[in-house]
Formats: C-alpha cells, sequence, structure tokens
C-alpha cells in the first residue's frame, strides 16, 4: 500500500509518462476487465499463392466504440498483432503434428502504456496436414502463468468445437480484476462436463514467474550478459535473434 502511495504522488508531480504500475493501479481503482480483445490468427495465402500471410480470423469482442479511448488502442494495435504472433510465415509448411507452444510479447506506445499479448500456437483438430492458429489475448495485466492456463482452457474447448471458445472467453471478461495474491473464478460450461470452475491466482509479483534464468546462462557467456545490462542501462536498443519463439 505505501509503494501504491509512492506512486500515486510521483505521477501527480509527473503525469505525461504512464508506467506499468500506474496502468494497474487505474485498472484496480476502474474495475476493470481481465483482458482487452481476444484474436485468433491465421496463416492465408498471399496473392501469388507461393507463401503465406499471418491475418486475424477472428475477434472478441467484435466491435468497439469508437468514442472508447481503449477502443482506438485496440484497433490500432490489431494491425501489427499478427506479425508478432506469425514472425516467420515464410517458414510454416500445412503439417499433421505440430507440437502446441505457448509465448508471450509486449506492445508499448509511445506514452508508455504496454499491452501484454499471451499467444497459444495450435494444430486446429481434423484430419489430414493442417496450418497452425494463434490465439491471442491482449491484457494491461503483466501474468504470464494467468493467462498461459486460460489458453490452455481455449485450446480444450477448441478442440471440442471453436463455438465453445466465445462463451469462455466471456465469461473471462467478465470476471472481476483479481488484486495481487488474489484469485478469481471463472464458470464455464463443457459438453459431457457441465458446469467447469476455473480458478485463476494473479501472484503478489508477476514480473519474473515465467522467466528461465538458466536458459540466459547458457545462451550468453557472463562478459555478453552485462555488455546486455550494460546497454539496458544505457537505454540503448537490444534486438535478440533466435530460432525459437521462447
Amino acid at each position: 500500500s505505501r509503494r501504491s502511495v509512492y506512486i500515486q504522488s510521483t505521477l501527480r508531480r509527473q503525469p505525461g509518462y504512464r508506467t506499468l504500475e500506474r496502468d494497474l493501479i487505474q485498472l484496480q481503482q476502474q474495475k476493470q476487465q481481465l483482458f482487452q480483445i481476444f484474436v485468433v490468427v491465421s496463416l492465408r495465402k498471399t496473392s501469388t499463392g507461393n507463401a503465406y500471410s499471418p491475418e486475424i480470423t477472428q475477434q472478441f469482442p467484435k466491435l468497439f466504440e469508437k468514442s472508447s479511448r481503449i477502443s482506438r488502442e485496440a484497433e490500432d494495435q490489431l494491425n501489427v498483432i499478427p506479425k508478432f504472433c506469425f514472425p516467420d510465415p515464410q517458414d510454416w509448411k500445412p503439417s499433421a503434428h505440430t507440437p502446441s507452444e505457448t509465448f508471450s510479447f509486449v506492445l508499448t506506445g509511445e506514452d508508455g502504456s504496454r499491452w501484454f499479448c499471451y499467444c497459444r500456437k495450435i494444430l486446429p483438430s481434423g484430419k489430414g496436414k493442417r496450418l497452425p492458429e494463434v490465439h491471442c489475448i491482449v491484457s494491461k495485466l503483466g501474468c504470464f502463468n494467468l493467462f498461459a492456463k486460460i489458453l490452455e482452457e481455449v485450446e480444450r474447448r477448441r478442440e471440442i468445437s471453436p463455438a465453445l471458445v466465445y462463451p469462455f472467453m466471456r465469461s473471462v471478461m467478465e470476471a472481476p480484476f483479481p488484486a495481487p495474491g488474489r484469485t478469481v473464478t471463472v464458470k464455464s460450461f463443457l459438453p459431457g462436463s457441465g458446469n467447469e470452475v476455473l480458478t485463476l491466482c494473479r501472484p503478489v509479483d508477476s514480473r519474473l514467474e515465467h522467466v528461465d534464468f538458466d536458459s540466459l546462462l547458457q545462451c550468453l557467456t557472463v562478459g555478453k550478459l552485462l555488455q546486455v545490462f550494460a546497454s539496458l542501462l544505457l537505454e540503448r536498443r537490444v534486438i535478440f535473434v533466435a530460432d525459437k519463439l521462447r
């Protein structure tokens, strides 16, 4: 609570730049939703027919009130989300077996606002070779494990029927915004199982909950790691290039 009071007093003196803590304080006070947008990104053949291009094929909610500032931001972010979901569309080919994968990325606005995008890449159910699709949740809340659990439930319902995904996401959107360390329950109906209750817990501090330092130390030497850390302190641009998304 003292940290919250300190941040609020600081923002009163310097209200121009938004921070993650300021966003979370506002979300908590305004009782906002767990997420803003849920989209499905699929690969579609380009006009030449020799390559694929990612595009949004489903979206929830489908429409936004144009008068809402958050809605205008959401519309702007929709244009770039597919490229982050499939940064390598030229490498994909139809396959009968593609393992599911969970990853995330962050979109930062010019004013410092952050949109956390949590993604689950899956292979749609069916016969024969198919292209994967990405289910992406866009939220102001930075909490990887919480949304990873939601995406696993989305995949489970998607395997039964795509029609079960939207009602479930509507239940998640209507759930109250949890305080740090608190839990929230989501009720939904699943054929064959009846009404199910999903319990989601928001950790007290989720900034490093899914960080794997072992991988970082295996990929970078101590000297390179110090060089990267120094570059970040000097506010230089750092780009990591890898064969995998995580």
